[in-house]
């Protein structure tokens, strides 16, 4: 059994090769340059691995 926590103190980033996030762009009817994808928030993470 793996356990594990991602972003533990909940921190704002952005992803460095996430992408541009288009749809804020055209709400914002492309007026500003386009904003990086944000990363995950805090993520606890469970996993279980059998053997045969």
């Amino acid at each position: 059994m793996d356990f594990g926590i991602t972003n533990l103190f909940d921190r704002f980033y952005y992803l460095p090769l996430g992408g541009i996030n288009y749809d804020q762009n055209l709400a914002n009817k492309r007026i500003t340059p386009f904003a990086s994808v944000a990363g995950q928030g805090r993520s606890f993470n469970v996993g279980l691995t059998q053997a045969f």
